[in-house]
């Protein structure tokens, strides 16, 4: 199919209102409000996670969690977390729904958000679809450790508190959606 001609550049074209994508095209590079960022397949990650799984173990949830959490305090940064640990609950809540906004314009899925105990950093993030459950193998564990991991270090960087998620349902187990409930570390 034909490319069709176009008078507005990419660089200038937004990724979602709220989310604009910036594209350098003299270093081949691309941003999200500023961050660095660049387009992955879903197959590449579930693939990787697979061989990171075969060669460690059970070691590798760690591992992925601990690098995804470090992803999300960055993104949770980005998207406003800077200075909002001394903030009020409506503070802290604008920019966890920012975040569950922010990973279904991304190609994550759509991200529902419950505030269980916004004192106790208690939350429930529900993820209907995500490619790591659709793409893994069958399994009776949680496979979702990248999420987990991102979800712990963006509510961290909100509230600046030492935050732990896990994921209780997953789809590669055969749930209906993928669930992940953060607390206070």
């Amino acid at each position: 199919m034909p490319q069709r001609e176009s008078s507005t550049k990419a660089e200038d074209l937004p990724l979602v209102e709220g989310f604009p994508l910036t594209f350098d095209s003299k270093s081949g590079r691309m941003f999200v409000q500023g961050m660095p960022v660049w387009f992955m397949s879903p197959f590449s990650y579930v693939e990787m996670q697979a061989q990171l799984e075969d060669v460690m173990g059970k070691a590798a949830k760690g591992v992925l969690y601990r690098a995804a959490e470090q992803a999300g305090r960055r993104f949770a940064e980005t998207l406003g977390a800077a200075n909002t640990a001394e903030g009020d609950d409506g503070t802290h809540l604008a920019v966890l729904l920012r975040l569950a906004e922010f990973l279904r314009h991304v190609g994550h899925g759509y991200a529902e958000l419950v505030i269980v105990d916004i004192g106790r950093i208690e939350t429930t993030w529900t993820m209907p679809q995500n490619y790591i459950s659709e793409l893994h193998a069958p399994t009776n564990e949680p496979v979702c450790h990248f999420y987990s991991g991102a979800i712990a270090g963006a509510v961290s960087a909100v509230f600046g508190r030492s935050v732990a998620c896990d994921e209780v349902k997953c789809r590669a187990k055969g749930d209906p959606a993928c669930e992940f409930r953060t607390r206070a570390a």
